[in-house]
């Protein structure tokens, strides 16, 4: 079996390290039709390097607390990536630990996903992932991506989808 340098979530979520050009033939042997960044650091791949559609950032920090709005619209985007018929939806940020893991964390929570097992779901595939980092997260910002979640994101448009391989 093959290895690549991108960690399989669900049949639509993929997670890991910064999508540079140096992992693009895994982005494309997974399929990969959409890429979020949510580093600091802008994108080195295009929409044309995939092909994909479409590559977003959203300029996260990792040493401090999401803020909610920077939050909210990185779910959104994230909402609106994977609700595309087909798509597969590469999230990341640089190293693939912090960042991208909470950000799919709280995605899949917000869409109904178990907190504790959703977090022991993406530690299974990528074992340096810390999703929920409390540096990120706190109590206040997780129950409002839950609310944002169940006003928008439910019934989820491919329930299928979010479930993990």
């Amino acid at each position: 079996m093959e290895t690549l340098s991108i960690y399989p979530m669900t049949p639509a979520l993929w997670q890991g390290g910064f999508a540079s050009p140096g992992r693009l033939d895994d982005l494309r042997t997974a399929g990969v039709t959409h890429i979020l960044n949510v580093s600091l650091t802008p994108c080195e791949l295009t929409p044309a390097d995939g092909p994909f559609t479409e590559v977003v950032r959203h300029a996260l920090a990792d040493d401090r607390r999401l803020p909610e709005d920077l939050t909210l619209s990185a779910l959104d985007t994230l909402h609106r990536m994977i609700a595309v018929p087909g798509s597969v939806v590469y999230v990341h940020c640089v190293a693939g630990w912090i960042r991208s893991p909470t950000i799919l964390w709280l995605y899949l929570f917000a869409c109904g996903g178990d907190a504790r097992q959703t977090a022991r779901e993406i530690t299974s595939r990528n074992l340096g992932a810390r999703p929920g980092d409390r540096r990120l997260i706190d109590a206040p910002l997780v129950e409002t991506v839950h609310e944002h979640g169940q006003r928008h994101y439910r019934p989820h448009p491919r329930p299928e989808a979010l479930l993990f391989v």
